[in-house]
């Protein structure tokens, strides 16, 4: 029926390529009581079409007997057209080296056990039972031409990702997917809609008001949101910017001054660095707040001709307290000296 089971990995060879076409079926069924990073059918190169024998995958995996856990199932797995493997049991490409080439089609998983992989290059793999798992040293050379899209009961899963192998693919999730990271906890992330309309208020004032050298510039913005869990704003939004400004010698202009930054609490959305998004908090009574801190900068510029030199002491209130947020988990940075200069090369 287009089905090529094989019981016995020896009677492939050590290396032979295996090349499953559209409509036809590469079944391996094989026992593995080994240790669960033990190497199995990794010295082969699979390339596989389509969706196999009445759709059960181009490629399948059936765990016969034993009870490890074959995490080096495969070694090199590459699409030559968009395809389905169906396993029945954990499998996975977890090391390095191991690699699967998308090519720019999209892979569908069936089955409800986990899957790790490590090296993916472009193209998308739809995930819909079980946790799809990256470890340690996985990498997506290709960025964010690389998808994930998790729907159904399934699971994203990132455990002990190294520092300098940040997470670039593009991930999408259905309602009630969930990520999980190295501690086991989860961030479900629902994507939903409100049917109902939403209205903001802003009210703004403005006003710059010079006195000899003294100048002081202020915006205050009041903003109301007739739905705060969908559309989260602060109450209050302060701006202002206080300083003196003279010449010295006739040639060189010099900016003496502070400016202040202030917004009242508020339920700001959080950022999820797996998705690269944005997300409104849904957390109840874990809801974090932020705001009610004066952000405070003073300042020096000085201008001669076409050059600018300055020195600053950014958020020099920012050596104490637990309210120094902009956004959920994010501490801005304490008190920090910076001076450079600028120079604009024109005639």
């Amino acid at each position: 029926d287009g089905t090529l089971a094989i019981t016995d990995l020896g009677a492939v060879g050590a290396k032979t390529p295996v090349t499953v076409e559209d409509g036809g079926t590469f079944w391996l069924k094989t026992p593995h009581a080994g240790a669960q990073n033990a190497p199995l059918f990794n010295t082969h190169k699979i390339t596989i079409s389509g969706h196999g024998v009445d759709g059960g995958g181009a490629l399948r995996y059936t765990q016969t007997s034993g009870g490890g856990m074959a995490d080096n199932m495969f070694g090199h797995i590459v699409l030559a057209a968009d395809a389905t493997i169906n396993a029945a049991n954990r499998w996975g490409m977890d090391v390095e080296s191991y690699r699967l080439d998308l090519n720019g089609h999209t892979l569908t998983h069936k089955g409800g056990y986990t899957i790790l992989y490590n090296t993916i290059t472009a193209g998308t793999i739809m995930h819909s039972t079980g946790t799809l798992t990256f470890q340690g040293t996985a990498n997506f050379p290709d960025g964010t031409n690389t998808t994930f899209v998790i729907t159904n009961a399934s699971t994203l899963a990132f455990w002990g990702q190294r520092a300098d192998r940040p997470i670039q693919a593009a991930v999408r999730l259905n309602t009630g997917r969930t990520i999980r990271t190295d501690s086991g906890t989860a961030n479900t992330i629902s994507v939903g809609q409100c049917s109902d309309n939403i209205s903001l208020l802003t009210l703004q004032l403005a006003q710059d008001i010079t006195l000899g050298p003294l100048n002081w510039e202020s915006v205050v913005t009041y903003q109301k949101s007739s739905k705060q869990e969908v559309l989260p704003v602060p109450d209050l939004n302060v701006y202002t910017n206080l300083y003196l400004r003279f010449k010295v010698s006739k040639v060189l202009n010099i900016d003496l001054g502070a400016d202040m930054r202030y917004f009242t609490k508020y339920e700001a959305p959080e950022y999820s660095p797996y998705i690269g998004q944005f997300a409104v908090q849904d957390n109840g009574e874990a809801n974090v707040e932020v705001g009610n801190h004066p952000f405070i900068n003073v300042y020096a510029n000085m201008f001669l001709k076409h050059t600018r030199f300055f020195i600053m002491m950014s958020h020099v209130n920012g050596s104490g307290g637990n309210n120094r947020f902009t956004l959920p988990h994010y501490p801005m940075n304490g008190n920090i000296l910076r001076f450079g200069v600028s120079w604009n090369f024109f005639n």
